[in-house]
C-alpha cells in the first residue's frame, strides 16, 4: 500500500513538473513576442528619429540660403 502511495505521488509530481514546463515554455514565447514587439517599436522610433534630423538639419540649410540671399540682396 505505501508502495501505490509513493509511485501515485512520484507520478503526481512528474505531472507537476510536465505542467511547470510547459507554463515556462509558455512564458518564454510570451517575452519573446514581447522583447520582438519592443524591438519594433524602438526601430520605429530610430527611423523617426532619423527622419526629424534630416527634416530638421534640411530646414536650418534652406533658412541659411534665405538668410544668404537677403543678405545679398537686399
Amino acid at each position: 500500500m505505501a508502495d501505490r502511495e509513493k509511485e501515485y505521488e512520484k507520478i503526481g509530481l512528474l505531472e507537476r513538473l510536465i505542467r511547470l514546463e510547459e507554463e515556462i515554455r509558455a512564458q518564454r514565447e510570451l517575452m519573446e513576442a514581447k522583447f520582438e514587439a519592443v524591438d519594433r517599436r524602438f526601430e520605429a522610433m530610430a527611423r523617426r528619429f532619423t527622419m526629424l534630423t534630416w527634416l530638421i538639419s534640411s530646414l536650418f540649410a534652406a533658412l541659411a540660403l534665405l538668410i544668404t540671399v537677403f543678405k545679398f540682396v537686399g
